[in-house]
């Protein structure tokens, strides 16, 4: 997927001619396509296959009320032969025939199914505005363009993801402080993973959101390469991290203690890589899935680093690939925080536990500084923020399968082969 760093978005405002004329092009946080006609395409530019095109991305919106002509050939090429050009369509369609014939139906489940299929259908269509739109065209059709560097483009899309008003018109220093009074947690900071994703991913991401709303959902803890379900009185995420952080202090100060410099403390322990799309959920976990009967597995595990004072989660999701196939692997989300998301005052709750108390003490027997116990302590509190960012990460993972949702972002590619 494209990050940030190579996308190119506009806002969800429509410049209007006074306020635009406020900022200057060049003081403005994204880029100018000029085309021979004097069709102004404001957004940013995308890296094109072919060296002789251009590509921008631009509002939808934007697009449909400044340049109507070419909002509608570009939507109306979409509209021709349009269920064939998504497979998701057709994977979806069968699914719910299957359902639909099956002895005993779902019908919840089976009627939700089907909105979603009318919202794909509908995006496919052209019926519903894209959020954002794709265009690439021949470099022979642009007379003049104003690039920004890619810092400013990045502010850009940032800006755009996150619904700031007139990002088009406005400055680059308007723009940040705009996304400044988001809250970190709240922030969209790339297109949706689909937007890449095969139609098979796709179509399992959307019986992945079924299952969490109408069927079970097990949640396990992979601790010290232990399988843990939440419903464990022993899996209680607090006591887990203290353990594991207790482990790492004395692991990674020792190592410094022997100027044992081959790990460097800063850095947060590495955690498995994500399997494979279609992997098998691993049989430790799937006994415990099989006990609960569950239709969703959520297997979480934390990765702390006591001398950095930082902690990251990350929640791998399998899903039920049938009656008796077990689950595969549908999708990895990480949550990661640093002292510096923690206030004083869980701070200091922190620091009166008892159990860290004990902790700081391990520490202070190793020859640990102050800077050292206070980064002990945050990351305790680290943890707390780091799991509750993994989950909203979570909702906006699962609610961006085949609907529409605060943190989703659909986009349609076309091409300009010649002026409106």
């Amino acid at each position: 997927m494209h990050c940030l760093v190579t996308m190119i978005l506009l806002i969800n405002g429509v410049v209007s001619t006074a306020t635009a004329a406020d900022v200057p092009i060049r003081q403005r946080a994204v880029d100018v396509f000029i085309l021979q006609d004097g069709t102004r395409l404001l957004g940013a530019s995308v890296p094109s296959e072919n060296e002789r095109t251009d590509s921008i991305l631009v509002r939808g919106e934007w697009l449909k009320q400044n340049v109507p002509e070419l909002y509608v050939r570009l939507t109306s090429a979409t509209k021709k032969g349009h269920v064939s050009q998504d497979p998701v369509i057709l994977l979806l369609t069968a699914h719910i025939e299957s359902l639909e014939s099956a002895d005993v139906r779902d019908i919840e489940r089976v009627g939700f199914l089907r909105e979603r299929l009318r919202n794909l259908e509908q995006r496919e269509a052209g019926d519903v505005t894209p959020d954002v739109i794709i265009v690439e065209f021949s470099d022979k059709l642009v007379r003049r363009k104003l690039l920004k560097k890619p810092n400013v483009r990045d502010l850009a899309g940032f800006g755009i993801l996150n619904s700031v008003a007139d990002v088009e018109s406005l400055s680059q220093a308007d723009v940040q402080a705009a996304l400044q009074e988001i809250p970190a947690t709240e922030r969209i900071r790339s297109l949706p993973t689909e937007y890449v994703e095969d139609a098979e991913n796709r179509f399992r991401r959307i019986l992945l959101q079924t299952d969490r709303i109408f069927g079970r959902t097990c949640r396990i803890i992979l601790h010290a390469s232990r399988y843990i379900s939440e419903q464990d009185a022993n899996a209680n995420p607090e006591t887990l991290a203290l353990d594991l952080l207790a482990g790492q202090v004395q692991s990674q100060l020792s190592a410094l203690l022997n100027e044992d410099f081959s790990a460097p403390a800063g850095e947060l322990l590495s955690g498995q890589n994500a399997p494979a799309h279609g992997q098998s959920l691993p049989s430790q976990a799937a006994i415990i899935a099989v006990r609960q009967q569950a239709d969703v597995v959520e297997v979480s595990e934390m990765k702390l680093n006591a001398a950095a004072g930082s902690a990251s989660v990350t929640i791998d999701l399998y899903d039920r690939t049938g009656n008796a196939a077990g689950w595969k692997f549908v999708g990895r989300v990480t949550g990661t925080a640093t002292s510096q998301d923690i206030s004083s005052g869980q701070q200091e709750n922190i620091a009166n536990d008892p159990r860290v108390k004990q902790i700081t003490q391990l520490f202070g027997s190793l020859g640990a500084g102050a800077n050292d116990l206070t980064k002990a302590i945050s990351v305790g509190a680290a943890v707390e923020v780091a799991q509750q960012r993994a989950k909203d990460n979570l909702q906006a993972f699962v609610g961006s399968a085949g609907t529409a949702s605060a943190n989703r972002v659909s986009v349609l590619r076309g091409t300009l082969t010649e002026l409106p």
